[in-house]
């Protein structure tokens, strides 16, 4: 025996559009094809021979709870109608086919005498509770989008400064949120044709079983495909690729032209450097578009082992290197209970040390830099010579 074909159809109207979806399904049936069952994504059909037969979708009698605002997956309608409200349905010309959102849907039994004798009636309180039901949900869209989700790219970002975990993730953010709006927005168009269609049957209008579904079926299909286009990208790629990004240091003689910053070669005497090597890599951001990681290590006559570490940035602004700045410090003292002094003879907008007077964060307008200086002899290079140095390259 061969498997039944099903055919998939992408609604061509709003889940809520409940006389725009009687009459696109009515219509399928003329062509032969009847509804079985509701995916995910999609609506499946049966091939039968073509007839007219009707489609009903209506309300179902319970009432949202508060835990529609965590979803409704604790809190829905059952899955299908009791056996005594299928069995009066069927006696009146009805059968039940499936499920969809706040509705059951039911089609006309074709070919009997005296079919479809009294039609399901839909009433107005029935659609007030569709109503409560997608206000119910509307909160849950935006905890979800505008709360939960920041959050959880922040801890994707590994828990670092919020301005280096924007940078890293402000695009996946801003694509979220876009994703966020259009959801929002499909919630808003839901609560416009059922308000819409609750005032018609407030004032003695009856439901239009022939309504017109063609002239908005091209863009409502589109806008389906793209979200479920953005949805597949999205999970496979965007929110994972911190994890698996690793940087691409390079030889800091292949560095493309002169760094923007003194390097320990500048800082220390010249010709005074041995066994001298060191890596670099650069990552570039929305908010931060120059960020320079870069270490040297080596030795210094006659007898000094030096280790050189900068992190480079500039920022789109001085307010966002201040904060970087003061984010970065946070951290540190965060991780290590590292105690900080300023250093105010430097004449920076923010600079202070820490680590055993090993590192400093400097920033002067848009640029940051968080300098480590280790030396076996402390009096080799001290302090306030490497750092005021660094300071009036960063004022230059």
């Amino acid at each position: 025996m061969s498997e039944e074909k099903i055919i998939r159809h992408i609604p061509p109207c709003s889940s809520c559009d409940l006389e725009a979806l009687e009459s696109w399904l009515s219509d399928l049936a003329r062509e032969g094809q009847y509804l079985k069952d509701i995916g995910r994504r999609s609506w499946h059909f049966t091939r039968g021979t073509p007839g007219e037969v009707p489609y009903r979708l209506v309300p179902g009698r319970d009432k949202p709870t508060a835990g529609a605002y965590f979803g409704r997956h604790t809190d829905r309608l059952p899955e299908d109608p009791p056996q005594v409200i299928l069995d009066r349905y069927w006696d009146q010309g009805w059968v039940y086919v499936t499920r969809q959102r706040h509705c059951c849907i039911f089609r006309g039994v074709d070919g009997e005498k005296g079919m479809f004798r009294t039609e399901p009636r839909m009433r107005s309180e029935d659609i007030s509770r569709m109503i409560q039901w997608e206000w119910r949900e509307l909160p849950f869209c935006l905890l979800m989008f505008w709360v939960a989700f920041p959050l959880f790219l922040y801890a994707i970002a590994g828990w670092g400064t919020p301005i280096l975990a924007l940078n890293e993730l402000l695009w996946v953010y801003m694509l979220t949120l876009a994703a966020g709006l259009v959801l929002v927005a499909q919630r808003v168009i839901h609560l416009y044709h059922l308000v819409r269609l609750r005032r018609k049957l407030d004032s003695g209008g009856r439901l239009d079983h022939k309504k017109d579904w063609r002239s908005a079926a091209l863009r409502t299909r589109a806008v389906k495909v793209a979200q479920v286009v953005f949805l597949v990208a999205w999970t496979l790629g965007s929110p994972f690729l911190p994890l698996y990004q690793s940087e691409d240091y390079n030889l800091l003689e292949e560095y493309p032209g002169d760094p923007p910053f003194l390097t320990a070669a500048e800082l220390v005497p010249e010709d005074a450097l041995s066994d001298w090597e060191g890596l670099y890599y650069e990552n570039k951001g929305l908010l931060i578009p120059v960020h320079i990681n870069w270490w040297e290590t080596g030795m210094v006559q006659p007898r000094c082992e030096l280790y050189y570490r900068l992190d480079y940035y500039e920022t789109l602004t001085p307010a966002l290197a201040g904060q970087l700045a003061e984010e970065l410090l946070y951290e540190e003292q965060g991780d290590y209970a590292y105690a900080a002094d300023p250093l105010p003879e430097l004449g920076l907008d923010y600079a202070v040390v820490y680590n055993q007077d090993q590192s400093v964060i400097l920033q002067e307008g848009t640029k940051v830099m968080q300098v480590t200086m280790i030396q076996d002899d402390d009096d080799y290079l001290p302090l306030e010579v490497w750092t005021a140095q660094l300071a009036q390259d960063l004022q230059e």
